[in-house]
């Protein structure tokens, strides 16, 4: 026992000398022995160290080459500290002091480390002093934050790791490290946020600088030393990765959105469902609660994917179910996937059959059909906004824990950012003489006031608000900076440069001197706000002094907090889909076009949220259910069709109109006519014809039963493919629609678009003078088209007239057979004879002139006929129509066509295939006895151009929405001509079918032509503009019609056609820079060029006078000192008072330079 406790001591005593020896001396202390002789960190284990002892036998060394256990000793002199630990460039840094041991691992390359975005986290970065990049080295391998310029106590082992959220996000070092909010792997532990497969090495570790070394530890070591942000990937496109299958392969496998087979989403959805209710899951798969178990423990759901059922799902209270579904994906693999994973949270059952349950869910990504970023931003980022603001922080309150910053309102040096460059040129030119100001946000506004060409030096003045705040005199290179004292809030920032420009060069011109304005630089007031605030999505207490950042406009980065797992839309439709907003998504113009015929759709819904517009109740319908959806609802992209509310009458159908019972409402692709912004469905055209209306009227009048009778024939035409539905007619006095004498078809039956109908009115109890006919017809829904009216006059009443004729006639020749007989045996006397026969001849005279006799039928009753401007009589072009040999119809005998009983001829054995062998079968259109009454075919539809090549070839030639109907979509009926307001609206609500074909030929209706008297007020119909200014001339041309000049639509007349140009060269080109075509004597000046010879056409004497003077204005160009036409400038304009002490005795130029354009002709006044 004595011997081992002796070979004891004698080791601790052999080991204590070398240390000694190597190392000088040796003290020990308490707990020096336990460095050795533990098992773990506190118990002293009693292993015997034999002769021969040394480190190597107890400590892993595969990474260093040693040749005995000295070389441990140059860093371990004491074995429980690293000595010079504070030096970790020795080892670690290429080049440094400490040559051995030889690290197989990690060396730093000078080259890469010292270009790194690492190389200078605390500050302390310095390349020619190795000691300070020590405390860089810290910096990430110390954790302990007790001192920047604290050395750690023993070597570190666990350096800060991005991939553990040790840095960068969730709490920020004392390093204030930029702090990264969304897009990270372990993002959805603290948010349902943008969550990441892999960690930040796997993306980062593809931008390092070049190690030059073989051997590395990890993509995390990789990243730590050599990151940098040079081949970084595209941090504003999401496609980039997401739908580019090689980059996502590069940088973490980005899932892509659009495949058919999607995840489950990062966020756990909360909802409560009444019995019946429906739970909408995304991707048109969704729940109803059906109904509760007697004992109200469980409920009975069903899962539908579209309308088809998927499973019947029983849940008891507590319990859990997951949906699983195979799936054939984009690669055509199989795969299983789970859509949805459900907890049955609890279950209520309550008197009154009020039941209910709460589920909680996971349940699929929305599968994406979009394949843009503009629609990747507008969806997951919050609050977007196409304006982009940039920040930037000025001033910490550490004390007060308040962060003052401001906006950078205009910046040249943004130039990656594609907003700013349009928004900000690189270069600005600012013109001398022109007034020309460059506004510069803020209020602020610079202006070049002149411009030294010699001196190569410009005057500028800046102002703020219309008030002068600075003048400069600058030379070419020099920056022009404005300061002012910023506070907010009684904290005072002084001397802040606010404005900040450089005077990049001096230009002379020939038309114009100007100065080049660059590297602009404009910031706003002082905002401040307190720390661990939300600004924008950022946490104000992880921002400091001079950190920038953006809110609104395109991404900086994947990583800003703006960035979300998906918004699913909102109630605010327009808010991303209104066009003028400008997000570059799938976009109309709502607002604006309030959706023309939809203004009102839905108008009634209750929304939970304040829109933007009302007009988003509309989409609402279509694209839901008419409530608001607070999302996207689940068929949003499969909206309602125009046939689902007027035909189908789905519920809720919002009181569609319902044409289901119409031949309107049969027809496919309602878009062709109702769609405004065609080939979409979302502004819709409403067409308010004049329909049904009345043509073909025709009266006549016949004796029946000794009564005359007035009978009117006439034809009504509904809107089309619509049904006439009644006919009624009043007679002088136009009653309430509905309350005239109803008629009936000639066929019976109201069933079609045109209806023929006739009546009769006896005449003979109607008082004599003048009387009309008042007809009009009615569509679906009580709605009365216009009237048509028919005059005629009773001259006398025929009965009456006809008695009195007689009786007039026998009292005549019974007064003359009296004079005869009195005279034979009265003998009167001359005188009374004379009075008998007198009075016999005028009796005579009138009973034998008419005058007293009812007149002849034709003469009884005058009808006249009243054409309605707005319809078109086809009777008129009927006669227009070339008729067959045959004429109107077979006028033969019977016995010509059918020679015997039951024989039924073939048309063609007298006609032949007049329209050719594709036309065989006549009787398809038409009427064996009446054959110019054609009834159609829709099998023939398309052999119309074998007559009507004219037409055919017009359609061919022209193509266009009519060319690309059938013929019967117009001509119901051979013949027949739909009027154009039944589709189109007019141009002005006085315009008729008339005026529409003077201009727009019917097939092929955009090659507009017109006829010479077209009058001009039918032109400013569309040209509203240019007639405005027509009329407001001043000038012969706006006493001329528009066809004057205007030959054939579109056509430009040159204006030297009429006009004798200034000078011999000048072309139409030359005169519309200055003349307005319809008012000349407006002139504008161009702001550009010389054009000195156009000037000296009207100015001859004026130019003369500047060509003699010798001076500089000679070679100035006329719109320099003139830019507006009669624009007389000053001369300090340019040359402000050069003469001072002579102006207070001359206060005007021309006292002495008498002529304007010959200044050194000098004569003095006084």
């Amino acid at each position: 026992m004595r011997i081992i406790k002796r070979k004891w001591v004698y080791t601790v005593v052999a080991l204590l000398t070398i240390f000694l020896c190597i190392n000088g001396s040796l003290a020990l202390v308490e707990d020096d022995c336990r460095i050795c002789h533990t098992t773990g960190l506190v118990d002293v284990h009693h292993l015997l160290f034999e002769e021969g002892y040394s480190c190597l036998d107890c400590h892993d060394f595969t990474n260093i080459s040693l040749g005995n256990a000295r070389d441990c000793l140059i860093c371990h002199t004491n074995p429980g500290e690293i000595d010079h630990g504070i030096n970790c460039t020795h080892c670690h840094l290429e080049g440094g002091g400490l040559t051995v041991p030889n690290w197989n691992g990690p060396i730093l390359t000078r080259s890469g480390f010292f270009n790194s975005v690492h190389k200078n986290i605390t500050g302390d970065f310095n390349s020619s002093n190795y000691s300070d990049i020590n405390m860089v080295c810290w910096g990430c391998h110390y954790k302990e934050e007790l001192s920047r310029t604290q050395p750690p106590q023993r070597h570190p082992l666990s350096p800060r790791n991005c991939s553990n959220m040790d840095c960068h996000n969730v709490k920020q070092s004392i390093y204030n490290e930029p702090m990264i909010y969304e897009h990270f792997k372990d993002v959805d532990e603290i948010d349902e946020n943008v969550s990441t497969a892999v960690n930040c090495p796997e993306c980062h570790v593809n931008s390092i600088i070049n190690p030059q070394k073989n051997i590395v530890l990890s993509n995390t070591s990789l990243v730590s030393h050599y990151g940098s942000t040079d081949d970084l990937i595209n941090t504003t496109s999401c496609i980039y990765c997401h739908l580019d299958l090689d980059n996502a392969q590069d940088w973490g496998n980005a899932p892509d959105p659009t495949d058919n087979v999607s995840t489950l989403s990062d966020e756990e959805w909360e909802e409560t469902l009444y019995v019946g209710d429906k739970w909408d899951l995304s991707n048109r798969y969704f729940l109803i609660f059906q109904d509760l178990t007697v004992k109200g423990d469980s409920a009975h759901l069903q899962l539908y994917l579209n309308d088809l059922l998927l499973e019947d799902i029983v849940l008891h209270e507590g319990t859990n179910y997951i949906y699983e579904e195979e799936f054939i994906d984009s690669d055509n693999n199989q795969v299983d996937c789970i859509v949805l994973d459900l907890d049955l949270i609890s279950v209520f059952s309550g008197m009154n059959n009020t039941n209910f349950v709460t589920l909680k869910a996971h349940y699929w990504k929305r599968i994406h059909p979009e394949n843009n970023d503009s629609t990747c931003w507008a969806c997951h980022m919050d609050n977007y906004v196409i304006e982009k603001k940039r920040y930037v922080v000025l001033d910490e309150d550490e004390d007060n824990e308040i962060i003052y910053y401001v906006e950078v309102l205009l910046d040249f040096s943004e130039k990656d950012t594609p907003d700013q460059k349009i928004l900000s040129p690189e270069d600005f030119v600012l013109k001398e003489g022109y007034n020309q100001t460059m506004q510069l946000g803020g209020g602020f506004e610079l202006m070049v006031n002149e411009v030294d060409i010699d001196g190569k030096q410009a005057s500028l003045t800046l102002t703020k608000n219309g008030s002068v705040v600075e003048e400069y005199i600058s030379h070419e290179g020099d920056y022009i900076e404005y300061e002012e004292d910023l506070s907010f809030n009684g904290h005072d920032i002084d001397d802040v440069v606010v404005v900040r420009a450089k005077l990049d060069s001096v230009f002379n011109g020939i038309s114009y001197d100007a100065a080049i304005i660059t590297d602009v630089k404009v910031i706003s007031e002082l905002y401040g706000i307190e720390d661990d605030e939300i600004l924008g999505g950022y946490n104000t207490s992880q921002l400091h002094i001079d950190d920038t950042f953006s809110i609104g406009g395109t991404p900086d980065t994947f990583h800003v907090p703006l960035l979300n797992e998906g918004l699913d839309g909102g109630s605010d439709c327009v808010y991303c889909h209104e066009i003028s907003n400008g997000f570059n998504i799938s976009a109309v113009n709502a607002v604006h076009s309030r959706l023309g015929g939809h203004d009102k759709l839905n108008a009634n819904a209750i929304s939970n949220e304040d829109l933007i517009s009302d007009i988003n109740k509309a989409c609402w319908a279509c694209h839901g259910d008419g409530t608001d959806p607070g999302r996207h609802p689940p068929d949003y992209l499969y909206p309602k069709q125009c046939e689902d509310c007027h035909v189908a009458l789905m519920d809720p159908n919002f009181n569609a109109v319902d044409i289901s019972d119409e031949v309107h409402g049969q027809v496919e692709d309602c878009s062709r006519c109702h769609a405004a912004d065609y080939p979409g469905l979302h502004v819709i055209n409403m067409f308010e014809p004049l329909t049904p209306y009345i043509i073909n009227i025709n009266v006549t009048s016949e004796e029946i039963d000794k009564a005359q009778y007035l009978t009117t024939s006439f034809t009504a035409i509904a809107g089309w493919n619509m049904k006439v539905r009644s006919m009624e007619y009043f007679i002088d006095i136009e009653g309430q629609p509905g309350d005239g004498i109803s008629l009936e078809s000639v066929d019976g039956i109201f069933d079609e678009q045109v209806e023929d109908a006739q009546f009769s009115v006896n005449v003979s109890e109607l008082e004599p003078g003048e009387h009309i006919i008042i007809i009009h017809s009615m569509e679906r829904d009580n709605k009365w088209g216009p009237i048509t009216t028919a005059e005629f006059s009773i001259e006398s009443d025929s009965i009456i007239s006809e008695h009195l004729g007689h009786s007039l006639l026998g009292l005549s020749i019974l007064v003359l057979l009296a004079c005869i007989i009195f005279w034979r045996r009265s003998k009167p006397t001359l005188s009374v004879l004379n009075v008998l026969i007198l009075t016999s001849i005028i009796v005579l005279v009138t009973t034998g002139s008419g005058c007293l006799s009812f007149s002849d039928e034709t003469d009884q009753i005058r009808t006249e006929q009243e054409d309605n401007e707005d319809i078109v009589n086809n009777e008129d072009r009927t006669d227009q129509i070339t008729t067959l040999s045959e004429g109107i119809g077979h006028d033969r005998e019977c016995t010509f066509c059918h020679s015997e009983l039951g024989h039924i001829p073939e048309c063609t054995q007298c006609h032949g295939l007049i329209h050719g062998n594709s036309l065989p079968d006549c009787k398809k259109c038409h009427d064996a006895h009446g054959p110019l009454n054609f009834t159609g075919s829709q099998s023939y539809e398309n052999n119309c151009g074998i007559c009507h090549i004219k037409q055919l070839n017009e359609f061919n030639e022209n193509p266009g929405r009519h060319a690309d109907l059938k013929c019967d979509y117009c001509h119901l009926k051979h013949r027949q001509i739909e009027i154009c307001i039944n589709c189109h609206e007019p141009h002005g609500t006085d315009l008729t079918y008339h005026d529409c074909i003077n201009c727009h030929p019917a097939h092929m209706p955009q090659q507009i032509d017109y006829p010479d008297d077209v009058d001009s007020e039918d032109c400013g119909y569309c040209h509203e503009e240019v007639s405005i200014s027509l009329q407001s001339g001043h000038t012969l041309h706006n006493t001329l019609e528009c066809t004057y000049c205007h030959t054939v639509h579109a056509l430009i007349p040159d204006c030297n056609d009429c006009h004798a140009p200034h000078t011999s060269n000048q072309t139409y080109e030359d005169c519309v820079v200055c003349h307005d075509a319809h008012d000349p004597v407006v002139m504008e000046l161009p702001t550009t060029g010389t054009w000195r010879d156009t000037c000296a056409a009207c100015h001859k004497q004026i130019d003369d006078e500047l060509q003699e003077s010798e001076t500089k204005h000679d070679d100035l160009g006329c719109i320099y000192c003139h830019p507006k036409h009669a624009y007389l400038p000053t001369c300090d304009s340019c040359h402000g008072l050069p003469h001072k002490e002579i102006h207070e005795s001359y206060t005007e130029c021309k006292m002495c330079h008498v002529y304007s354009h010959a200044v050194k002709d000098i004569l003095f006044s006084k």
